[in-house]
């Protein structure tokens, strides 16, 4: 769980650098697993123009 988490922690990392290389303020980020379909869906949300940015990447399980 602990190598998972460190995963996360560098995707939310490089997400953070985009967004702000994007222009985008007060980010916030929201995760989740849809463990049916086995994608993992981030959504960053620009809290001062409430725009956001939705993507999905494949989630496998070790």
């Amino acid at each position: 769980m602990r190598l998972e988490a460190e995963k996360f922690t560098k995707i939310l990392s490089h997400l953070q650098g985009i967004c702000t290389t994007l222009g985008y303020e007060d980010i916030k980020f929201l995760c989740w697993l849809e463990k049916e379909e086995g994608n993992m869906e981030f959504v960053l949300e620009d809290g001062k123009s409430n725009q956001r940015l939705s993507f999905i990447l494949p989630f496998k399980k070790a």
